[in-house]
């Protein structure tokens, strides 16, 4: 049986942005980085989640947490 691969955070960040500016398909960079494509997913998913934190000041994490919301409700309006 094989152990799991680890990836460190600067890889997965790496990968995902490569996935975010969509020059190539899910299963390009797959095969580009030897990952599974559900997993690349995965990481572009977490990290657009999260990138508003990344402008984060002042605010506590519960009113970051309920502004993202309310943009992400106007978005769906």
């Amino acid at each position: 049986m094989t152990k799991r691969r680890n990836f460190d955070e600067d890889f997965k960040a790496h990968v995902a942005l490569e996935a975010i500016k969509g020059e190539q398909k899910l299963s390009e960079l797959s095969g580009k980085f030897e990952v599974h494509p559900n997993m690349i997913h995965q990481w572009k998913l977490k990290m657009l989640e999260n990138a508003p934190s990344l402008f984060y000041s002042g605010l506590d994490k519960q009113d970051h947490y309920s502004c993202r919301d309310k943009y992400i409700q106007e978005l769906f309006k």
